[in-house]
């Protein structure tokens, strides 16, 4: 019996500055500093590899998160031959669909047409001072400045102006259009004289270039602190803030806010 033969397969040579479409390089600041429930995460995440598109991992130590932000951006994701860099803090905690939902929302968008390069899980802020949790979701108002808006649908997909790049999936395109410093510490607005934390001022700089934050809400992460910040801790919040302003509508105290900045 004659076998045939088999081609021989020739790797591809990768070519300075090709791009493999689809792929995503992920990044974590200070990965000396992760904790035990993101190891496992990520292990999850490499292991199933949703799309087959991520090609590696790169980390950055420093105190300074603009400093190591945007040295990772310029060392580590603009020469890898990654399409995308998704941003994962070292304290959060998710599962591969998380990652599947932001990706393939931007891979739908981009397929139609849409000036898509920014695409983003749920994930929350906690004040440890105040006591609250709000998403961390940033819409800028009339006046230019950005306030938290705290109203949401549960799973919803939207636009908005800003978010903390806790679980994030950034297009090349969009560091390449805002360019270096990527990212700086505090910087204030011109005209508003607002102060804007690092990762706000990067999306004040790639909303000039007409990219916004595609937030999906679908795709839910937890934020270790000493318990996980998440959507369930969320809600519980909100009913307690929503029972103190029926309180005090009830003693006469109108306008109530239930959030702040």
């Amino acid at each position: 019996m004659k076998h045939r033969k088999v081609p021989k397969v020739i790797p591809h040579k990768m070519q300075p500055g090709e791009v493999i479409p689809g792929s995503v390089l992920i990044c974590t600041l200070r990965p000396e500093m992760v904790t035990a429930g993101y190891a496992q995460c990520l292990a999850m995440l490499c292991l199933e590899n949703p799309f087959n598109s991520i090609i590696g991992y790169h980390g950055a130590k420093t105190a300074r998160s603009a400093l190591g932000r945007s040295k990772i951006i310029e060392e580590g994701f603009l020469p890898s031959p990654a399409e995308y860099l998704l941003w994962i803090d070292s304290d959060m905690v998710f599962v591969p669909k998380t990652y599947a939902l932001i990706y393939e929302e931007m891979t739908r968008l981009r397929s139609r047409g849409e000036k898509c390069g920014i695409t983003t899980a749920l994930a929350f802020m906690y004040s440890d001072n105040e006591q609250k949790v709000l998403p961390n979701c940033f819409f800028r108002g009339e006046d230019g400045r950005y306030e938290v808006r705290a109203a949401y649908k549960q799973n919803e997909r939207f636009w908005c102006d800003a978010t903390g790049v806790a679980f994030t999936l950034i297009h090349r395109e969009v560091f390449e259009a805002v360019g270096p410093p990527w990212h700086q510490d505090w910087v204030t607005h011109p005209e508003t004289h607002q102060p804007m934390g690092h990762d706000v001022n990067f999306f004040h700089e790639a909303a000039k270039h007409g990219y916004r934050v595609r937030y999906c809400a679908d795709a839910q992460t937890g934020h270790m602190k000493q318990f996980a910040v998440d959507e369930r801790m969320w809600l519980n919040y909100l009913s307690q803030v929503m029972a103190r302003k029926a309180e005090l509508e009830a003693e006469g105290v109108v306008e109530a806010e239930v959030v702040s900045e």
